[in-house]
């Protein structure tokens, strides 16, 4: 196996395992906030995130391309130029946060005069915002730091960092909820703020190590730079807006047309498919390096391959749990909230299903997307996301005022309209910009989905057969249903030659752990 491979898999195993750490956190926090605060305090936590989001659109406009054009430069061994980018980009983001802060005491000063809230939560939510507005200030700040892992492809060290501060923040959130008297909205808020010091501290040491030849300097600090920086940072606003649009808008706009509550047990229902969302991000970003990497060295056929090399790893990895989730949603939701009716299950279960769905989608073409940026061609690619995301929002608004659909509909909507732009527009545009053959990803993607349907099909009858009683029946349940799911997935999905490298590599690696354990 060779290092980039060794590499990858570092990557993908510290990625998952990172994920794994925060989705248990979250699974055993998420049911205890919500029994003891209710849906409605609950719903604050996701509000305050995306009010959070609506002030990212513009604050990401220098670190949303700081990763391509550093990584650019020092793989073409332009190390003075990097460190101009790296050094302008740390200043801009003091700028940038400055200007955070005073959004941030405005909302949190008056957000009571156009939601929802109750009288008795109103000091609570308040809390809860300013803690959640300087945790994301914060963030700002140190995330130039992380772009060492990102250049130097070592984004294992970035799961190693974040499973601690994973395990900071579910100790700190263990002392609030066990020597305090009541339970209280902002508890999380505190716990992840207090995680994301540690993470600052942590990514300066780390980029020290890594990458100790480029350091930040305020002499190089060029404000020809951050002009460049914000010509291609100014259509990644527009699909961070794009992104707020279609996915953090909704709560909000629950929050207002039907209730705080309401707001509240949907995104209580949207928890898991959120956490799906996390993995598959935290997964896909261990590909960009590569391709930042090869375009750069102009290796576009090894480009092309790899591309589809991604497509195929992310779908075997992610789709199998991912189906196997909807196919389990009921019986997983009555016994993890176990305290709501029958009814509220049911619809939980609506709302979860095709939200999950929509990630199964884009799962395979995710890091597809990100070659428009690394190509430095994103224009056409913004305007089409900015067009599904209004298009995604307005769906919310018919559902809510012209059918009966309730919060069901909604979920449907988005899997529809999104779920379009994901399985014909992102493949295309994709092959389109490294200037390979313009079908060419679309029609690999098609049969990707092909085998999922198929896979789909033969787990759903399986599935019908199997007891769901309790955690351990379900546990069992699932852990068939996934290995069923795996065995078929690597059956139709990959080639012979393929077949025969990952069972080499599998025998290979058995026979050591072998020889190691005589």
């Amino acid at each position: 196996m060779n290092k980039d491979n060794k590499q990858l898999i570092l990557n993908i195993l510290s990625s998952a395992l990172a994920f794994f750490v925060n989705t248990g956190i979250q699974f055993v926090i998420t049911p205890i906030i919500t029994r003891n605060i209710g849906d409605e305090a609950y719903g604050f936590i996701t509000l305050a995130n995306d009010f959070v989001s609506y002030a990212s659109i513009f604050a990401v406009v220098l670190n949303s391309v700081a990763g391509r054009f550093i990584s650019i430069e020092i793989h073409k061994g332009n190390h003075k130029k990097a460190e101009e980018y790296y050094s302008s980009i740390f200043v801009g983001n003091i700028i940038i946060s400055l200007v955070l802060s005073g959004l941030g005491l405005i909302v949190a000063g008056s957000f009571q005069n156009f939601l929802n809230v109750s009288d008795y939560l109103i000091r609570d939510v308040r809390i809860l915002f300013v803690v959640t507005f300087a945790n994301y200030i914060l963030s700002v700040m140190i995330s130039i730091f992380t772009v060492s892992t990102f250049v130097k492809n070592r984004i294992d060290i970035n799961g190693i960092r974040n499973i601690i501060s994973y395990l900071i923040k579910l100790l700190i959130v263990i002392l609030l909820f066990g020597l305090l008297p009541d339970i209280k909205v902002y508890f999380l808020s505190i716990a992840t703020l207090i995680s994301t010091v540690f993470l600052g501290v942590a990514n300066s040491r780390i980029s020290k190590k890594i990458m100790p030849e480029i350091r930040i300097r305020l002499t190089q600090f060029k404000p020809r730079l951050v002009v460049e920086l914000l010509k291609t940072g100014a259509w990644m606003t527009i699909n961070n807006l794009s992104n707020v649009l279609a996915n953090n808008f909704t709560t909000l706009l629950l929050n207002i047309n039907v209730g705080a509550s309401m707001a509240g047990f949907f995104s209580a229902a949207r928890t898991i498919s959120n956490c799906a969302n996390g993995f598959v991000y935290a997964i896909y970003n261990v590909f960009v390096p590569t391709y930042m990497k090869l375009y750069a060295e102009d290796k576009i056929e090894e480009l092309k391959d790899y591309s589809i090399k991604s497509m195929k790893i992310m779908t075997f990895l992610l789709s199998v749990p991912l189906i196997v989730i909807c196919l389990k949603a009921f019986s997983f939701l009555k016994l993890w909230q176990n305290y709501r009716s029958v009814e509220e299950i049911i619809k939980m279960s609506y709302i979860m299903i095709p939200s999950v769905v929509l990630v199964i989608i884009y799962t395979p073409v995710l890091p597809l997307s990100q070659l428009g940026l690394t190509a430095n061609k994103i224009g056409v690619q913004m305007i089409n996301n900015i067009i599904v995301s209004v298009a995604s929002l307005l769906s919310v608004f018919v559902v809510l005022k012209c059918t009966s659909w309730g919060l069901t509909g909604i979920a449907i909507s988005a899997t529809v309209i999104q779920g379009l732009k994901w399985l014909f527009f992102t493949p295309i545009y994709a092959a389109v910009v490294i200037k390979a053959p313009t079908l060419m990803f679309f029609y690999q993607n098609i049969k990707i989905v092909f085998f999922e349907v198929i896979t789909s099909m033969v787990l759903l009858c399986v599935s019908y057969t199997l007891p769901t009683n309790g955690w351990l029946s379900l546990i069992i349940s699932i852990t068939f249903l996934c290995i069923l799911g795996y065995g078929i997935l690597f059956c139709i999905m990959f080639d012979k030659r393929e077949k025969a490298y990952f069972i080499n590599k599998f025998l290979t690696a058995a026979n050591r752990i072998v020889k190691n354990c005589k």
